[in-house]
């Protein structure tokens, strides 16, 4: 008996131990522990719990977790409390929202268990309260970080793609809209030149529709005191400005309504270049519409709105300038070939009516040498034969002006010719000049037996003049040698639109002229095209200097290219460019 009645004393000392450092684990625990009634009821709670709903423990025990547990998380929580009752599941963990004594709002982490009796039955819920309510606190600060970097970058990009001022305000507010919700939204720019301000509507409602006028006083946005402070710097000059809490205020036209239904209202000046350029306003009659997070989304937005408004104004003054330019390009391109084509008509009309005198003076002074050369003495026949050497170079010249103004007047019309029949009439036309001199002339036949696109008298007169050029210039006692042959090339010339698309597969032909004459120095191989320019004096090789000039002129009508290759005492390569036409097929 005595050891049976030792025995129990023990066991109820170890008992009592058990239950102290149950107590004191559950008082003392780092996070909330609960015993909880099958109908809520909390039936017992530690310390940790009460500090996490701001309860005392007679207060809590007072109520239920239904009581306190944020509405939207309650049936998900009841759910899980169903399923452990039917035996569905032994335990379970959710997130969820407890509603504190002083009405805030606190994220938990609660796991669940539930106690049953020997025989079975449900007795009571033990559940863990774990205290993250500044974890996900950081999460939805991380979540709305990265939306809001979302939305800006959506509100950048269609800043961007914007090309209007309109259309970069409706990107930028729209955008701005998933952000900061607000009932009035729109841009006001300010023009201080004029005066006035340009109201740019995103959205309006109420008696605000009053300011989707176009065009309104700057006073109606700016306070006269401020407006004359930035009138006397300039433009809109605001770099010395420390003080823009102007723009806390209702604007004057609000004030002037009834500014007071406005429960909340954001203002921004909107700043490029140290220049106030205009006011980014959001308004609501929800009063706490606004918190301090919007301000630097709105801020951010207003700088995006501000630079892109600049740039766009930057681009259509760009804009405006080009067009003015080109506007006075293409008048003064037009004064210039009303200028050419008079000094054209005028050297054609000047030569022409120059050759009548000039046959007058050719013809009398021939009867002076023929008929009277018995009475004249020595000098006078040598004065009379300078007058009529001096004539056939003025007729030699008047010639040249008229193939020159030919060249430039004759009404082009492109066609498909044989280049081998070309050349072929050329060296016949040239026979005796070419004999004359005892020029030897060799033709490549490879290439030539093929189509070019060109005008045929214009390209006879251009190939005559660049072989005429070949046998003149050649060195004393040497005999002109002449290479004729063909290449083809593939080049793009620069073209637009379809032309463009085009020439990146036409084919050309390049002919080339080379002779064995006296050579060109390389920073004279612009100057030889053009009118009257000569490198020899004439009493050296005979010229006019025209006939270079109209070879350009010609290829230039035709819309091909020219070109030389020389080194001096070894010879020129003059070459010309012309399109090459692609033989049909037959089987086609």
């Amino acid at each position: 008996m005595g050891l049976l009645l030792e025995m129990t004393l023990e066991q109820t000392e170890a008992l009592n131990e058990s239950e102290q450092r149950f107590r004191a684990t559950f008082n003392q625990a780092a996070v909330g522990i609960a015993h909880l009634g099958l109908n809520g009821q909390w039936l017992m709670v530690n310390q940790k719990l009460c500090e996490i709903v701001g309860y005392t423990q007679e207060e809590l025990l007072q109520l239920t977790f239904q009581d306190i547990t944020y509405s939207e998380d309650l049936d998900t929580d009841l759910e899980y409390v169903r399923q452990v009752l039917a035996d569905q599941i032994q335990t379970y963990s959710m997130e969820k929202r407890y509603i504190c004594k002083k009405g805030s709002v606190i994220w938990i982490n609660l796991t669940v268990s539930l106690v049953r009796e020997l025989t079975g039955e449900p007795k009571y819920f033990i559940a863990v309260i774990e205290d993250i309510n500044q974890r996900k606190l950081s999460e939805v600060a991380l979540n709305r970080s990265s939306q809001r970097l979302e939305v800006l970058h959506t509100v950048d990009s269609g800043i961007l793609a914007a090309y209007s001022l309109t259309e970069i305000v409706h990107a930028a507010l729209s955008g701005l809209a998933k952000l900061v919700v607000s009932e009035q939204s729109f841009v006001v720019l300010f023009k201080f030149e004029t005066q006035q301000a340009e109201v740019l509507v995103e959205k309006l409602t109420g008696d605000w529709k009053l300011a989707i006028k176009s065009k309104m006083p700057i006073t109606d946005f700016i306070n006269s005191d401020f407006l004359a402070e930035i009138n006397n710097h300039g433009k809109g000059e605001i770099s010395n400005f420390s003080n823009l809490s102007v723009f806390l205020e209702y604007p004057p036209i609000l004030q002037r309504q009834n500014a007071q239904l406005m429960g909340s209202y954001i203002s921004l000046p909107l700043v490029a270049d140290k220049n106030l350029i205009g006011q980014l306003i959001l308004a609501s009659r929800e009063r706490f519409a606004f918190n301090p997070e919007h301000l630097p989304i709105v801020s951010e937005v207003a700088n995006q709105i501000a630079i892109a408004i600049r740039q766009t104004q930057l681009r259509e003054q760009l804009q405006r300038k080009a067009e003015e330019l080109e506007q006075r390009v293409i008048e003064r391109t037009a004064q210039l070939q009303d200028a050419n084509a008079e000094l054209e008509a005028f050297a054609y009309s000047v030569s022409h009516d120059l050759r009548a005198p000039l046959r007058a003076m050719q013809g009398f002074s021939q009867i002076l040498l023929e008929d009277y050369a018995d009475k004249i003495d020595s000098l006078g026949q040598e004065y009379a034969h300078r007058i009529v050497r001096n004539a056939q170079r003025m007729e030699n010249l008047i010639q040249d002006l008229l193939a020159y103004s030919r060249v430039s007047r004759t009404e082009i019309k492109l066609q498909s010719i044989n280049l081998a029949s070309i050349i072929n009439n050329v060296l016949t036309h040239l026979h005796d000049e070419f004999q004359a001199r005892q020029a030897i002339v060799s033709v490549t036949e490879t290439l030539l037996q093929i189509e070019v696109l060109a005008h045929r008298t214009t390209l006879i007169q251009v190939l005559i003049n660049l072989l005429m050029n070949a046998i003149k210039f050649v060195a004393p006692g040497v005999q002109p040698e002449i290479e004729i042959w063909a290449e083809e090339r593939n080049l793009n010339l620069g073209l637009q639109s379809q032309e463009e698309e085009t020439s990146k597969h036409q084919k050309w032909i390049r002919l080339w002229v080379k002779d064995n004459g006296i050579g060109i120095a390389k920073e004279h191989y612009d100057r030889i095209f053009q009118v009257f320019e000569r490198l020899h004096g004439i009493e050296t090789y005979a010229g006019t200097g025209i006939g270079l000039a109209i070879v350009r002129k010609g290829i230039e009508r035709i819309g091909g290219r020219i070109g030389v290759e020389s080194k001096v005492n070894e010879g020129s390569s003059f070459w010309i460019e012309l399109p090459k036409v692609e033989q049909k097929n037959d089987d086609s």
